[in-house]
Formats: C-alpha cells, structure tokens, sequence
C-alpha cells in the first residue's frame, strides 16, 4: 500500500511524551498513529462501550447540544491551556 505524508499539529510537551512512549514499545510515532487511524476505521461504525461511571451519570444533567460544545470546549482549551 502505498504512503502518503500526513502533518499534525499538537503540544509540544504531548509529542515528546508519545515518542518517548513508541521508543519504549520499540517502534515509531509515525507507525503508533498509524495503527490509531487503522483502529478508527476499522472501528468507526462501532459505538464504543461507556464504563459503569459513565452508565451510572448518564442522564443525571440534560443539556442541549450548544451548551455541551461550549462546555467541552471550554474544558478542553483550559486541560491544554489554550484558554488565554
């Protein structure tokens, strides 16, 4: 099959972490985000199992589809601290 480049963008501190990860399992970051992608399409009709937490939460708040991005956007831009 043949390869195609792909560039990603994402923390710095994240990147060095995963290379230091794929070293330890003996293979590079390049093939562990390639074996991710395969997973995700291999897997994208699947919807995933929640957890015992997240059956047992599920439904305790109703929110509407806006309020929920903006909340997780919000979390996710603090949990990487991009919030400025």
């Amino acid at each position: 099959m043949p390869l195609a480049k792909l560039t990603l963008t994402a923390d710095k501190s994240l990147v060095e972490e995963a290379k230091r990860v794929a070293a330890a399992k003996g293979t590079s970051l390049s093939a562990m985000v390639s074996r991710f992608l395969q997973s995700v399409v291999r897997n994208k009709n699947e919807m995933p199992v929640p957890g015992p937490v997240t059956q047992d939460a599920s439904g305790l708040i109703e929110w509407k589809d806006e309020e929920y991005r903006d909340v997780l956007e919000q979390a996710l831009l603090k949990r990487y601290g991009l919030d400025e």
